[in-house]
């Protein structure tokens, strides 16, 4: 598909089971550099106004046209003004991308 938006070398960001299948476009590998200096939770949450922490991997689910999407977790809790405030049940976090 590169050569559709006027690229002479793949960004490999496509994906088929097999070479008769239409590809899908896929977000590239995004690889981020280690900070100076290891984070708390606290220090990633200060600045959060209202907000969930989410712990541990769960269910996921994503259409095929990659509009909606939902992703859950093993422990969930409510941030408050950068604080943790209580432990939440029956979490799922769910997203629509623009058409």
């Amino acid at each position: 598909q590169a050569h559709i938006l006027g690229k002479t070398e793949s960004d490999g960001c496509c994906y088929a089971d097999s070479w008769s299948s239409v590809q899908f476009q896929r977000m590239a590998n995004v690889s981020m550099a280690t900070g100076k200096k290891p984070l708390s939770v606290p220090d990633l949450i200060k600045d959060v106004e209202n907000g969930i922490y989410i712990i541990g991997d769960g269910s996921f689910s994503i259409d095929q046209q990659r509009y909606n999407a939902q992703f859950g977790g093993q422990l969930f809790y409510e941030i408050k003004n950068g604080q943790i405030t209580r432990m939440l049940e029956d979490v799922a976090y769910q997203i629509r991308t623009p058409a």
